[in-house]
């Protein structure tokens, strides 16, 4: 995609890890005012259920959006809706090169009538370029698109939001209606593969389905360690359908859930695949190989084993060094900036990896990286 950063006098400095800095999973959040003002008129009065579709729809949790509480605005709103207050907190503390912004749009996840939910994607990605993208050009995006219903509708907001480069990727829910290699979601690859669009997955309070395989849970304890419970299965179907066959070029990030599962998934699918292959017999490769050519993570909530020394020996059997990239979850109680989010143990070469060069690489980003040598 070819974006480039300007910078200004500050330089390069990035604080202790002395390189530059892409952070790919910072929140925004809107006020259901500010997207209910960019929805046409017949939607804008919409009322479903007795009230106004576009809610701040929250779990319980510790604190309020489970956010950490220096992140409310001093100006009031809620956390992550200030664009300016954001860019403090997160890119001008850290000295951040980029900031990927992920707000899943309530009506995504397909509540209320089809031309509702595009009219919700539509507004949340032009409430993103108005507020965010046009106040610093530090800022990207990921687009939000009437994924449940599918059809012409996504293919047009994908190329609309295509159109500027600023928006990196596409962004749905994890608690999506199926696996996210039914057939019922090609469409929408084809076009992210055709416009150079990743595809990412997040955890969200909404949408079609549970995040466990064994029904809710009662604590937000339960909730939150069981965010990666999803991506195995989205992964093994994306293969098995042939998704990954029939787009050659689609890439898939996994947002905030985990890694440290998909060694142990490539191995059971590989081992399953020996015994089993002929139920599949399409596939043109083992299943591992899918996961590492297409298949990239982030880093928050990083699993990290007990002795923090032993990370880069996690790393280096995972296979997977070059698919992590760097995230601080923004502005979320577990927020890990980018100076603590590391240890020390890790090698240079990992550390460039995560915080910058993998993301520039499937973003299509340019950062300076003059210093860096003479730091090393």
């Amino acid at each position: 995609m070819g974006v480039s950063a300007s910078r200004d006098a500050r330089g390069m400095s990035s604080g202790r890890q002395g390189m530059p800095v892409v952070d790919t999973d910072v929140h925004a959040q809107a006020l259901p005012d500010a997207i209910a003002s960019r929805l046409p008129l017949r939607w804008r009065e919409y009322v479903w259920g007795g009230r106004n579709a576009i809610t701040l729809a929250d779990l319980v949790r510790v604190r309020s959006f489970a956010c950490r509480t220096d992140t409310w605005p001093p100006g009031g709103g809620i956390p992550a809706s200030n664009a300016a207050f954001v860019a403090e907190q997160v890119l001008d503390r850290y000295d951040v090169d980029y900031g990927v912004l992920d707000m899943i749009a309530v009506g995504a996840s397909g509540t209320g009538p089809k031309g509702y939910v595009e009219a919700v994607c539509a507004a949340s990605n032009q409430w993103l370029a108005e507020e965010f993208l046009a106040a610093d050009d530090r800022w990207l995006a990921s687009a939000n698109v009437p994924y449940e219903h599918g059809g012409d509708a996504v293919v047009r907001e994908l190329e609309r939001c295509a159109a500027d480069k600023r928006f990196v990727q596409v962004i749905l829910s994890m608690r999506t209606e199926k696996p996210l290699g039914d057939p019922k979601y090609w469409g929408m690859y084809e076009a992210c593969e055709a416009l150079g669009l990743p595809v990412a997955i997040h955890p969200a309070t909404h949408g079609g389905n549970m995040v466990t395989g064994a029904g809710w849970p009662s604590y937000y304890f339960e909730d939150h360690v069981g965010y990666p419970q999803a991506n195995p299965v989205h992964v093994a179907s994306m293969i098995f359908e042939g998704v990954f066959d029939r787009f050659p070029g689609l890439k898939f990030v996994i947002v905030e859930g985990g890694w440290a599962w998909a060694p142990w998934l490539c191995a059971r699918l590989d081992a399953t695949w020996r015994v089993m292959g002929d139920e599949v017999p399409d596939l043109e490769r083992t299943p591992s190989e899918y996961v590492h050519d297409h298949v990239w993570f982030t880093t928050q909530p990083i699993e990290e084993p007990e002795d923090p020394a032993h990370l880069p020996e996690v790393f280096a059997f995972s296979g997977f060094v070059d698919r992590v990239m760097f995230s601080s979850d923004y502005p979320h109680w577990d927020f890990d900036s980018p100076n603590d989010a590391l240890p020390a143990s890790l090698p240079r070469e990992t550390r460039r990896k995560i915080f910058y060069e993998t993301a520039c690489d499937l973003y299509g980003l340019t950062v300076d990286t003059s210093g860096v040598e003479e730091f090393e």
